[in-house]
């Protein structure tokens, strides 16, 4: 892994102070940039695959179309980052800060994130085929329109989240906080829906 790329006279690495910079579009592939403030930055097809943001400051940052392909993204700051159609296939975000973020039609299958903040994220047609969500906090999210295919939601919170005509064959919702979530449109036919309470959950 690299530990230092040198662009216009700024130099990307461990713990750099870059917030609002733009590097839209940059190959930052294979780089160590963990704890790195990106807050506010311009992120914009920018390539971060094999990566390491792990504790990353990007509160705010824009992501739209970025390659985060097996990047370790875990413990960063992503609040009310935007993320439109970001590819974080196969990437570890353990605990990462997604609170208020937008991704809508992102790629995350096979992103581990696991006890991740998602609350109140919007991840309109996001697809998240084998993802892991275990112990993730989702409430008020919306996914509407998501691939939720085989997604580990173990231990997760959903409440009052926004699953309409989500896709879910083969999902694990063992142990999930269903309370007020709205599966309208949902079919849960092939869902493991182990110990799970759906009485206040909305079904039609």
């Amino acid at each position: 892994m690299r530990e230092l790329l040198i662009y216009k006279d700024i130099e990307l690495k461990a713990g750099a102070e870059l917030e609002g910079v733009d590097l839209s579009g940059l190959d930052m592939s294979d780089l160590n940039l963990a704890k790195v403030n990106l807050k506010g930055a311009n992120l914009t097809g920018a390539n971060f695959t094999d990566s390491c943001l792990s504790g990353a400051e990007m509160a705010g940052a824009c992501l739209v179309q970025a390659k985060l392909t097996k990047v370790n993204i875990s413990l960063a700051d992503l609040t009310g980052a935007d993320l439109d159609q970001a590819d974080f296939t196969n990437a570890l975000m353990f605990s990462t800060n997604l609170k208020k973020a937008r991704l809508t039609q992102a790629r995350l299958p096979w992103a581990d994130l696991t006890k991740a903040n998602l609350e109140e994220a919007d991840l309109t047609g996001a697809r998240m085929t084998d993802a892991f969500l275990t112990r993730a906090n989702l409430i008020r999210a919306n996914l509407t329109d998501a691939g939720l295919q085989s997604v580990d939601f173990e231990l997760a919170d959903l409440s009052g989240a926004i699953l309409t005509r989500a896709t879910m064959h083969r999902a694990i919702l063992q142990e999930t906080i269903m309370k007020g979530t709205d599966l309208t449109g949902v079919d849960l036919s092939q869902v493991d829906l182990s110990q799970v309470d759906l009485s206040q959950a909305i079904r039609t």
